[in-house]
């Protein structure tokens, strides 16, 4: 699986926001999946708050399970900010 998603990361422009299906990181200093994760992340953001996020430079990945939407449903940057905050501690472990 990791020799397709280099070989995807090799062909991808960087212009595009996806691969292989997957919201991919383009600024690793301002993205969901929190500062500190490689430009050779990629993850999926879901509705209620939940974030998935695989970094195979790092060979590490993140999972947050929320509920948000009774928070944040209306507003996202409580959201966005909780997503960022928790990524960015993830991407510091060891």
């Amino acid at each position: 699986m990791i020799k397709k998603v280099n070989a995807a990361y090799e062909n991808q422009k960087p212009e595009d926001r996806y691969i292989l299906g997957f919201d991919r990181v383009q600024d690793p200093e301002n993205t969901l999946a929190g500062s500190g994760a490689s430009m050779k992340t990629f993850g999926h953001t879901g509705f209620t708050g939940t974030s998935f996020w695989i970094d195979i430079e790092k060979m590490k990945g993140a999972v947050i399970l929320t509920n948000a939407t009774q928070s944040y449903w209306y507003e996202r940057t409580g959201l966005t900010a909780l997503r960022k905050a928790l990524g960015a501690a993830i991407w510091k472990l060891p």
